[in-house]
């Protein structure tokens, strides 16, 4: 006999209100984590264009140098290639 006619058959969720609950929940849940993210996000690019206005010299400088790390360490991971 074949095998795979002796499995015991599949059953359903006894409560498939419960499950689609449990899954909108979820949703829910994530979706509350991105706003907050988002939220977070907003603020901190309004910090930042505040600090900009602030001292736009100083941010510049800083600007330039964080450029030449990136570029600095992209030339370094090329070499060891």
């Amino acid at each position: 006999m074949d095998p795979s006619a002796q499995r015991a058959p599949a059953t359903l969720p006894r409560e498939p209100h419960g499950t689609a609950r449990s899954v909108a929940d979820g949703v829910s849940s994530a979706l509350s984590q991105v706003t907050t993210v988002a939220d977070q996000t907003g603020e901190g690019i309004f910090a930042f264009r505040d600090a900009v206005r602030r001292a736009p010299l100083a941010m510049s400088l800083v600007m330039l140098g964080v450029g030449y790390l990136i570029g600095a360490i992209l030339e370094a991971g090329a070499r060891r290639r």
